[in-house]
């Protein structure tokens, strides 16, 4: 039996028990300054001397708590059941809420719980506010014993808030923090399934373990919300989906905690997460928002120097010594993922420059960079070294060469080119399919950047020359791209032995990107503008090339819709493949004025089934990039069926860069009576004096800035620039010299030449092994 401690000498008998006590329900022994239950328990000592109102009855708080835990567990459940709003309006009361939302019969016990709730904390309301210090004390007493008690405390001095109130608030809280909690690996794994295929930034095996072991205190890093961002669109619950209210208000809430998080400072993680938010507006038809947030990644790359691999990164000296870098990479894994975060940033920052028709974001000149390695080796932690990327590097010099041709972001290749041939052969068997993704996007960017928007002028045989040896340069590297691909991946992944007849995401883009990019090359050879016609041109091969490329872009998006049963999501790159080739096939048919081949329709077909898999169940006529791209095609067919003389453009941008949300600003200006207020008000600062001698030297300084402006401008014509990697198209001769003209006869006699025109470039589904094709397969 304990034994009860004793008065002593110390103790005063005509004080009351301590709070510690009082509260323990133990005998006092009103010792000063601490009694002795309190000492053993190691607590502060806190005596009444004033006698206070009758408050709370003891352990009221404490039921009332785990009443409404119990409340809130099962409003979640029977909400995420019947798909209704979790959270509960401040302005309306639970019970009206629920019999609102909610079917009467199967909430009735949830209804009559909080109907009691709600009253019992409207009568103890007065009791808590006159106790109001000696709860906070006891909360704090209850922190420090470890009692895993639930408590609603104040932090600030602000007034008390309404208990009703605070009920509604944080019953939305803890519902949606519930929700997130039961689902977060629902989430992880729709996330992984239909997302990470097209931006394989994260490593998943780290990724889930750090979600499994996640604390308490923060379940849910940053990166989830990235995942909640782009994901929570595909996900069920009970099998049925979720409300489109309740889908827009939680992915607000992750948007807005991705930016307040990721403008914090400047890491790896936080430009994951602004590049995952990035994917997901740029598939929403955010474009500009999407370009927004690229711009944004493309500063931190900057930053954290991932543009170069570990060894070439280097540390600048500033003005106030040598600047701090970032933290070199823990391990290879950690190398591989900063790796793919650039390769990913650069694809996207390169589709939104196409589809806004401006310049890219990542630009620099300091890129070197290895391409990605094989998925399966980085989740196996199989370190494999890869090559270097190289676009139009390895090109033969003629007569007419340009400049070296480099990637379009300006890739340098190594110094020592010589010694790293041999190792960099060795290594491309670490490549898997992003790798050849990256190669393909790449190529479609330097022939949009160096060649179709490179002016040409028509009337100069040695500017048409470089121009259409540049072209013959680049089908030739696209030709050899095709030929130096493994037989896994010239069908997409059909033939491997891993997951065979299953065509491999990633190189289903990559092979849809390559025919596109053959589209693009040959669409200015077989359509020539007018001021062309007096060079012989191989325009029907190369409309043949763009029929064959576009009819097979259209056989792989659909083979690839085929195997992937709804819902699941498609990268906004093969939108663009499909629009292109089905703006091409329309050029062909009016160029010609035959009829639209089959796959014209189909390729619409592809795009609104890619629109209907990425639109919300709820909102299946909700805006996306690939409605966008469907309705574009309708305009220019419908054009074209009510106008004969409709000329296609192809080289107007997919979207305006425009904010229909800007307003213009008011401009306003002084009239010459308010200014000479103005001067005669503020003349008396300056003398006369002063003000003639500075009259007299700006007039000297504006009369020595005419004469060199004059002298700049004369040296101009001879100036040559430098900061474009392929040579401009006026880098020649002032004149054109006499050989130009035989120039251009030889360029186009090669181009006429059947050993040209009859290579196979195109990648085809005709050589594919098709037993498994039509299988479908499901990704979990």
């Amino acid at each position: 039996m304990e034994h009860t401690p004793s008065l002593d000498s110390n103790a005063d008998p005509g004080i009351p028990s301590c709070n510690s006590c009082r509260r323990r329900k133990l005998k006092c022994t009103r010792e000063q300054p601490r009694c002795s239950n309190c000492d053993k328990f190691e607590v502060t000592c806190v005596y009444e001397y004033e006698k206070k109102k009758p408050g709370y009855k003891v352990g009221a708080i404490e039921s009332l708590s785990r009443r409404l835990e119990n409340v809130e567990r099962e409003l979640a459940i029977s909400r995420a059941q019947n798909h209704n709003q979790p959270s509960l309006s401040p302005a309306c009361s639970p019970e009206k809420e629920l019999h609102a939302a909610e079917p009467p019969q199967a909430l009735a016990p949830v209804v009559g719980a909080l109907s009691s709730l709600t009253k019992e904390i409207s009568g103890l309301k007065v009791a808590i506010t006159s106790t109001q210090s000696y709860a906070y004390e006891r909360a704090e007493e209850a922190a420090a014993d470890n009692v895993a008690n639930r408590k609603r405390r104040r932090i600030d001095e602000s007034p008390v808030q309404e208990p009703s109130s605070l009920l509604h608030v944080d019953l939305a809280q803890h519902v949606q923090n519930d929700f997130l909690l039961e689902a977060r690996d629902t989430i992880a794994d729709t996330y992984f399934s239909f997302i990470y295929p097209w931006i394989s930034i994260l490593h998943e095996p780290s990724v889930r373990k750090r979600l499994q072991f996640a604390p308490k205190s923060h379940p849910f890093p940053g990166i989830f919300h990235a995942m909640v961002v782009s994901a929570l669109r595909f996900v069920k619950i009970a099998d049925k989906p979720l409300t489109h209210q309740f889908y827009a208000e939680q992915t607000l809430k992750a948007r807005q905690e991705i930016m307040s998080t990721a403008m914090n400072e400047i890491c790896i993680e936080h430009a994951q997460m602004l590049l995952i938010l990035a994917f997901t507006e740029l598939v929403d038809d955010n474009v500009q928002k999407a370009f927004a947030l690229l711009g944004v990644v493309a500063r931190y790359i900057d930053h954290l120097q991932l543009s170069l691999e570990e060894p070439t990164r280097d540390y600048p000296v500033g003005v106030f010594g040598k600047s701090h870098g970032p933290l070199p990479a823990k391990d290879w894994i950690e190398e591989e993922e900063r790796r793919r975060l650039y390769w990913n940033a650069v694809m996207l920052d390169r589709l939104c420059a196409s589809i806004l028709g401006c310049a890219t974001c990542l630009t620099g000149t300091r890129i070197h960079r290895r391409l990605p390695v094989c998925a399966s080796f980085w989740h196996t932690n199989q370190p494999r070294s890869t090559p270097y990327i190289q676009v139009f590097d390895t090109l033969s010099s003629g007569p007419a060469q340009s400049a070296s041709l480099t990637s379009p972001s300006g890739a340098a290749s190594p110094s020592n080119t010589g010694s790293i041939v041999d190792s960099e052969k060795s290594s491309s068997s670490g490549i898997g399919a992003l790798a050849f993704y990256i190669e393909a996007v790449e190529s479609m960017g330097t022939i949009e950047t160096h060649f179709l928007r490179q002016p040409v002028d028509c009337n100069n045989s040695s500017d048409l020359s470089r121009w259409l040896t540049r072209f013959k340069e680049m089908d030739a590297y696209l030709l050899r791209w095709k030929l130096r691909l493994p037989q896994q991946w010239k069908d997409s992944g059909i033939s491997r032995r891993i997951l065979p007849g299953v065509m491999d995401p990633a190189m289903t883009a990559a092979n849809a990107t390559h025919n596109t990019c053959l589209v693009l090359l040959h669409e200015r050879i077989a359509y020539p503008e007018p001021s062309l016609s007096w060079v012989r041109l191989p325009s029907l091969d190369s409309g043949e090339i763009c029929v064959g490329a576009a009819t097979e872009v259209c056989t792989i998006i659909r083979k690839f819709i085929e195997q992937r049963p709804s819902p699941y999501a498609f990268a906004p790159q093969l939108g663009l493949c499909a629009f292109v080739s089905a703006r091409s096939l329309l050029v062909h048919s009016r160029k010609y004025d035959t009829p639209l081949v089959q796959a014209f329709w189909h390729l619409l077909e592809c795009l609104d089934t890619m629109a209907l898999r990425w639109a919300t169940p709820s909102q299946l006529k909700s805006p996306s990039l690939f409605s966008e791209f469907a309705d574009r095609i309708r305009t220019i067919h419908t054009n074209c069926e009510m106008d004969l003389s409709y000329q296609i453009d192809r080289s107007e941008p997919l979207q305006v860069r425009t904010s229909a949300s800007s307003v213009p600003s008011a401009r306003h200006w002084w009239s010459k009576h308010q200014q000479a207020t103005y001067v005669q008000q503020h003349s008396s600062e300056f003398d006369a004096a002063s003000y003639t001698q500075a009259k007299h030297a700006v007039a000297q300084d504006s009369q020595r800035l005419r004469q060199n402006d004059a002298l700049e401008t004369q040296n101009s014509a001879f100036t040559v620039r430098t900061d474009v990697p392929w040579g401009p198209m006026d880098a020649g001769d002032v004149a054109a010299d006499s050989g130009s003209y035989e120039d251009l006869l030889a360029i186009s006699q090669s181009l006429l030449d059947p050993n040209f025109t009859s290579l196979n470039r195109i990648v085809s589904f005709e050589d594919m092994m098709l037993g498994n094709i039509n299988e479908t397969w499901s990704l979990r």
